[in-house]
């Protein structure tokens, strides 16, 4: 389940990282940078990561790594009253997890890897998810998350259910508001201007995600001769668990809360290539370390698990 999270929150932070920049031009005035999916444009992001995991369960010390690779597509098409409609489709989605010298596989691209115990993340490919924006930018509804949510839930239906809640349309809808009003400045910027950073993005009943930091606009240059704006974001990371109860029974009925989760230490370094002729990034590159505690629920010790993560992203425009 850990591992579904990180591929759609991987998915919403692909927005906010970046590469290394080069001949950087700062001579440049105020620019107003914006998010602007073009309509008639298919947008072809693929996301690489690569986590690393220390645990220690009953005194024995687990490492874990898992590498993941998705593509996702992103079709746009002009809507209702100057919005536009984005359908979001997994194209290929990849993952290998060595655990304790064990290693399994996954990639919905090979045809033989469908007896794989990390398949039902197949189930996720080819499914569309449409989401409608307003004039302004605003997304107004998500369609079909929660179909896309209930597949990564392979049999289990309580992880669905836990997906759904973290990842339910609502949540989507508000997660791409929230990150594209903040993550892409307001107003105007010049090389050298900051900007705050300062999202809450709701779970549900189950608590909510805090991303808090600045971005700053470093300058300008080319990449694979596209003129793209280059932004540094440091953030901190947060997790806060409801203890209220998810379906008024009682508060155990959160399972977050019931294993006294928590997110430590969350911080991350991203830099984000922005090509505003398309109004989204080109490429992007993040660094994340994290720390989380939580009740182990076999024997009720304590679980304490440090995370590195780094994830590359490139983009491409069809």
């Amino acid at each position: 389940m850990k591992s579904l999270f990180s591929v759609f929150f991987l998915t919403l932070l692909g927005l906010m990282s970046a590469a290394q920049a080069q001949d950087l031009d700062t001579s440049r005035g105020p620019a107003q940078l914006k998010f602007d999916l073009v309509p008639g444009k298919t947008y072809v992001q693929t996301l690489e990561s690569n986590q690393s995991t220390q645990m220690e369960i009953q005194g024995q010390k687990m490492d874990q790594k898992v590498n993941m690779t998705m593509v996702l597509s992103m079709a746009v098409e002009a809507g209702p009253e100057n919005g536009k409609v984005v359908t979001v489709v997994y194209d290929r989605i990849a993952m290998k997890q060595d655990m304790a010298g064990m290693a399994i596989a996954y990639d919905s691209a090979d045809p033989n890897a469908s007896q794989s115990p990390l398949a039902m993340m197949g189930d996720m490919v080819g499914k569309p998810m449409k989401v409608t924006m307003n004039a302004e930018g605003e997304v107004v509804s998500v369609e079909g998350a929660e179909e896309i949510m209930q597949a990564a839930g392979g049999d289990n239906p309580m992880v669905g259910e836990m997906l759904k809640q973290f990842f339910g349309e609502d949540q989507l809808a508000q997660m791409m508001n929230t990150s594209m009003s903040q993550m892409i400045p307001s107003d105007p910027v010049a090389p050298g201007d900051t900007w705050p950073i300062d999202l809450k993005v709701s779970l549900g009943p189950m608590g909510e995600v805090t991303y808090k930091g600045t971005g700053t606009l470093l300058g300008y240059q080319k990449l694979d001769g596209v003129d793209v704006a280059v932004l540094d974001i440091e953030a901190e990371t947060g997790l806060s668990i409801s203890s209220e109860p998810t379906d008024g029974d009682d508060a155990a009925s959160n399972p977050l809360a019931a294993m006294n989760m928590k997110l430590e230490e969350g911080t991350s370094k991203t830099r984000v290539y922005w090509d505003n002729t398309v109004g989204f990034m080109r490429a992007s590159e993040m660094e994340q370390k994290m720390k989380m505690s939580m009740t182990n629920p076999v024997d009720g010790s304590a679980l304490v698990i440090p995370t590195q993560q780094s994830t590359k992203a490139t983009v491409e425009i069809k």
